[in-house]
């Protein structure tokens, strides 16, 4: 098992287990021709110095993109996406790929991470296990 930083070239192969993972519940998403892979890339311009992939007998098998920007009191972090290929599910991958970047982003000194994620979910429930909390002051919003 191998970490490193996220290459522009892996976004295409990122791109195919992250359409596999949010087509399943509780997402059910719909991702359309290149969609996912536009999604990938419009993110990583702004996460490719922060980001990771993990990598199993020299095949990309999970990624996180992170983006990183400064609030009131320093360094903030924004966990965009944390995407395990779902063949490799509920074997502690992204947990490997989680502890690293809280690691990295600890000797960055940044002060706060923010992600959004499903309540309910078994991603919330993930989040949580890594010390995330729900933030009740804040809510989001769409216009559809």
């Amino acid at each position: 098992m191998k970490i490193r930083k996220i290459k522009f070239s892996d976004l295409r192969t990122c791109s195919k287990f992250f359409k596999l993972a949010y087509s399943n519940p509780p997402y059910n998403e719909k991702w359309q021709g290149d969609n996912a892979y536009k999604y990938l890339v419009s993110k990583y311009k702004y996460c490719s110095k922060n980001s990771y992939v993990l990598i199993d007998k020299n095949k990309i098998i999970g990624f996180i993109l992170v983006n990183l920007g400064y609030w009131t009191n320093g360094p903030q972090a924004i966990i965009e996406e944390i995407v395990i290929d779902p063949k490799n599910h509920h074997q502690g991958l992204g947990s490997i790929l989680m502890k690293n970047t809280l690691l990295k982003l600890n000797k960055l000194k940044v002060k706060s991470i923010l992600l959004w994620t499903l309540k309910d979910s078994l991603a919330s429930k993930f989040h949580k296990k890594h010390g995330f909390s729900v933030a009740d002051d804040l809510v989001i919003m769409n216009r559809n």
